[in-house]
């Protein structure tokens, strides 16, 4: 294993530890100015890993692999700690997550039908400009969590902290957007064949993220109604358990009150996923 391979294998290795400090406040005070700190270092090994790999002319297949997985696992693992603390004000967290969710699932099933004809389809413009806009996002926002815990910045300075944070966020979902747009229209050739498997994949990313996300509460301020009864020993009885989750299964919630997971049924209810 070269040096930029080993380089980006320290940002897989830094992600456990960005998640340990940022949940841990209740221990550690400065935690999540930590985690913001050692998510700077992973971005910047994002950089370097790069440079490297191209001024040495150490570029190789594994490289390629590595950075790719490590930079979706860095930047979806601190996207999902920021969204589920509420640092981002739901729905726009939510919304913003999912997005990227769909962009990296849709293009990493464009790249590997690619694959399947020889063809490999690099990183453009647009995709390093999304991913620095989602590094800088995430920043400011780990920051800003430690802030709304420990209100020490005047009122001046936490509005310019609010309108940075979330003006990057309408950068990154945008430049997210454009990202993914950009590759369907640029490698169309290579997906014209099989519509139908992408269109499954697209389908059971949806579906998956919205009954993840359900799990937490984060939909709208709004509890999940389960859409599944499954008969239970009592005979005649259901309980209700996730499957095919939609927003018109919403029911709204009082602001600020609890999120209930509990199903319709009096019996209890099961927090796994069911796929039928």
């Amino acid at each position: 294993m070269n040096l930029p391979n080993k380089i980006t294998v320290v940002r897989i290795v830094l992600i456990p530890f960005i998640v340990f400090f940022y949940l841990s406040t209740s221990f550690i005070a400065c935690g999540k100015l930590i985690a913001a700190g050692l998510f700077a270092v992973a971005c910047l090994t994002d950089f370097l890993d790069g440079y490297l790999a191209r001024k040495l002319n150490l570029v190789t297949t594994l490289g390629k692999f590595l950075d790719s997985i490590a930079d979706k696992m860095l930047v979806l693992g601190a996207f999902a700690l920021v969204v589920a603390d509420n640092t981002i004000l739901a729905p726009y967290g939510v919304i913003a997550f999912v997005i990227v969710i769909f962009r990296e699932l849709i293009i990493s099933a464009l790249r590997q039908m690619a694959a399947s004809k020889n063809v490999v389809i690099a990183a453009d413009m647009w995709g390093k400009v999304k991913a620095n806009f989602q590094f800088f996002a995430i920043l400011f926002f780990m920051a800003f969590s430690y802030f709304i815990d420990n209100p020490i910045l005047g009122e001046t300075l936490y509005t310019i902290f609010f309108v940075i944070c979330y003006t990057l966020l309408a950068l990154t979902v945008l430049s997210t957007i454009i990202s993914g747009v950009h590759y369907f229209v640029k490698n169309k050739a290579n997906i014209t064949a099989i519509p139908i498997t992408l269109y499954m994949i697209v389908l059971a990313a949806y579906d998956s993220c919205i009954c993840v996300l359900s799990i937490y509460g984060k939909i709208m301020h709004c509890t999940i109604i389960p859409t599944i009864d499954m008969p239970t020993a009592n005979k005649g009885s259901t309980q209700s358990v996730f499957g095919r989750c939609t927003l018109s299964n919403c029911c709204p919630v009082t602001t600020g009150s609890p999120i209930s997971l509990t199903a319709r049924s009096s019996a209890s209810s099961s927090l796994f996923p069911l796929y039928m």
